[in-house]
């Protein structure tokens, strides 16, 4: 019905907030590039359990798991961009990605609208799904990068 599916929305959202204060304190105890690696591993679990065939509380729970492992994602990859890079390529790089999310922003969701028009919404999840590991690994190859140029 539309007013579960307000709530399911509303916990989305609300995770994502709520996961965003309680990783902003925990962040450099638990190392940035450690946290983006979990919460991305979360952000999939919670996508897979919203594909699932589970009762409809377990599509519930996926989307809450799903948007505490997404909160982190966006402010640690802008924290550590200029720990990464020297300030005169830093300001660049955070310039690209703040373009890049915005850019992302518009055009995911239109093409999970366009997929889920020809596909149905089923398809959403499994999209979802997708693009979660891809993110994971565009971080780890990043990581693996910048450690190896670190040790040269």
């Amino acid at each position: 019905s539309a007013g579960l599916a307000g709530i399911a929305v509303g916990a989305y959202w609300g995770s994502i907030g709520m996961g965003r204060v309680v990783f902003g304190l925990i962040a450099d105890r638990v190392g940035l590039d450690r946290l983006i690696r979990l919460a991305l591993l979360a952000a999939a679990i919670g996508v897979m359990l919203f594909a699932a065939p589970l009762p409809p509380w377990g599509a519930y729970l996926g989307l809450v798991v799903a948007g505490v492992g997404l909160a982190p994602v966006f402010p640690c990859l802008m924290t550590r961009t200029p720990q990464r890079f020297e300030p005169a390529v830093s300001k660049h790089a955070v310039g690209f990605q703040v373009g890049a999310a915005m850019i992302g922003a518009a055009v995911v969701p239109a093409a999970l609208g366009l997929l889920a028009g020809s596909y149905g919404l089923s398809a959403i999840p499994l999209a979802a799904s997708a693009l979660a590991a891809i993110v994971w690994l565009l971080h780890e190859l990043l990581v693996r990068r910048l450690d190896g140029e670190v040790k040269q």
